[in-house]
């Protein structure tokens, strides 16, 4: 889209014309949609599948991806409301690492795709979104729920770290968790053994004076990538 970069065509594109930075911001989150479904098929080896007018942005987000039902050939609508309501739990979040990076980016009048391209990059960092992955190796680790007890000693001795607990803004329970607890039982007939141990942690935790007298409780990042792998 080098038509859009006001560098390289007009300096004030995005101040003399708001009609037209609308529009270019819409294609932005459209072309977001469609990279996302051909890097996942281009992944999996599965065909590719346009986008279609008779559907609304996520039913497409989902199929161009290949996120459909095998019987159907169409996305599930449970999936759908799930990843919907993570988004919104997110999107709501006020200003978060990724929206920051997005609004300094822009602060130069660059293009929307390079303010998207500065949050996608931003949001790799282990205390942003990559907290999530961070959270699921360690549950990988743990392998079991049995093995979560001696787990939490070695957190309290210091020898290990536990990602997706504590918040640099909550000394209490990050205010997503229980609505993203409430996705993850409409997602309940998906097997996720690592929600298991999730559970089993939390469950240990709370009645651990170390955690409770730190503020130390989950949050989003904690659970988030349930609502993934559960889709």
């Amino acid at each position: 889209m080098p038509g859009v970069i006001p560098a390289t065509t007009n300096a004030t594109i995005y101040q003399t014309d708001i009609k037209q930075a609308d529009q270019i911001v819409l294609q932005t989150v459209a072309a977001y949609a469609v990279i996302f479904g051909a890097v996942r098929s281009h992944r999996l080896g599965i065909p590719w599948k346009c986008s279609s007018l008779h559907q609304n942005y996520y039913e497409n987000l989902f199929t161009m991806a290949g996120l459909v039902d095998p019987e159907t050939n169409h996305p599930n609508p449970t999936h759908i409301s799930c990843f919907r309501r993570f988004g919104n739990l997110n999107a709501e979040h006020g200003q978060a690492l990724t929206v920051f990076s997005a609004l300094v980016t822009a602060s130069s009048l660059t293009d929307p795709v390079s303010c998207l391209i500065a949050a996608v990059t931003a949001a790799h960092g282990p205390l942003h979104f990559g907290a999530t992955e961070s959270a699921q190796r360690a549950l990988h680790d743990i392998g079991d729920p049995n093995n979560v007890p001696a787990f939490i000693e070695e957190i309290k001795c210091g020898k290990r770290k536990l990602f997706g607990y504590g918040h640099r803004t909550y000394k209490g329970m990050d205010p997503r968790v229980r609505p993203i607890q409430s996705i993850l039982k409409d997602l309940s007939g998906v097997q996720q053994p690592l929600l298991k141990v999730a559970q089993a942690i939390e469950e240990c935790a709370s009645k651990d004076e170390y955690f409770s007298s730190r503020g130390l409780y989950p949050n989003a990042d904690f659970y988030g990538n349930f609502v993934f792998t559960g889709m």
